[in-house]
């Protein structure tokens, strides 16, 4: 279900931008790669195999680091992005080009 659920947060975050646009409120999303986080260290970065795969096609060869998403999310929250809406933003060291 995770394809049809980020497909989802893409169309709700394009709806929303939409309809409250007028209002003056922006809505845009994130979208994160594979990061280390609490839930992934114990599970994805102890599978071997898995570790092999992924470095193997992303292009920068390793997972997000902590706080590495913050810049953009900063981006988004500040007055910086007030004219970007309806956008999403994939930060996920360019697995998703190859």
């Amino acid at each position: 279900f995770t394809t049809q659920s980020k497909a989802a947060v893409l169309g709700l975050t394009i709806g929303m931008a939409a309809s409250y646009g007028v209002d003056g409120i922006t809505v845009n999303a994130v979208c994160p790669g594979l990061f280390e986080s609490e839930m992934t260290e114990d599970t994805l970065f102890k599978n071997e195999e898995f570790m092999r795969m992924y470095n193997f096609t992303d292009p920068m060869s390793r997972p997000g680091r902590r706080g590495e998403l913050n810049g953009t999310i900063l981006y988004f929250s500040s007055d910086a992005s007030s004219y970007v809406t309806g956008q999403h933003v994939v930060v996920d060291g360019g697995a998703s080009i190859v």
